[in-house]
């Protein structure tokens, strides 16, 4: 019967559309959770945005936000995702919209700390395509693969101790006072 098959669709439609929404709403939930948590025991003032526009390209790494100058947005702020992880500080606000420079830009510059020892290591400079390096790690200091590095907490809108990346590759040179390490962003 023609009539029963087009019911049969249209349910099959809103049952397909239902499960959508409710996909969408978990995910939604997973993160909202995440950043409650984080709000809870990280113990600064936060206030949650929305990317309204992003460029990734091979160079530059940013992001358009919701909030601006009028939610009390300013430059140089730290910039987290729900779990904490520091992806970036804010380049510049307006009124209602501010630009994040993300980790990886390559005027991106942030200074970093191990995570099991609270000292400056060296600074994590973005080198383009999601991928960052920390440079000026003194000869004297081991660090290794697989480490967490963290923000040191020496610039003045940058907490200490939020997680940055995780060393991937290490490169030394006989004689030269520093080395350098590449990062994977978390």
């Amino acid at each position: 019967d023609p009539e029963t098959l087009n019911q049969c669709e249209a349910r099959l439609r809103q049952q397909v559309s239902d499960q959508a929404r409710l996909h969408t709403l978990e995910e939604e939930n997973a993160v909202l959770r995440a950043a409650a948590k984080f709000s809870e025991t990280s113990g600064y003032d936060q206030v949650g945005a929305l990317v309204i526009s992003r460029e990734l390209g091979t160079l530059r790494g940013r992001l358009l936000i919701d909030l601006g100058a009028n939610d009390h947005v300013e430059i140089g702020q730290a910039v987290v995702t729900g779990e904490g992880i520091y992806i970036g500080r804010i380049s510049s606000v307006e009124t209602h919209i501010a630009t994040v420079e993300l980790l990886s830009d390559t005027q991106s510059r942030v200074a970093a700390a191990t995570e099991a020892q609270n000292t400056l290591v060296g600074v994590i400079e973005g080198r383009g395509n999601g991928a960052a390096t920390l440079t000026f790690i003194p000869s004297s200091l081991e660090l290794n693969v697989d480490q967490i590095i963290v923000t040191a907490g020496t610039e003045e809108k940058i907490p200490a101790r939020l997680p940055v990346g995780i060393i991937n590759s290490i490169t030394r040179t006989p004689k030269d006072p520093f080395y350098s390490a590449s990062i994977d962003p978390l």
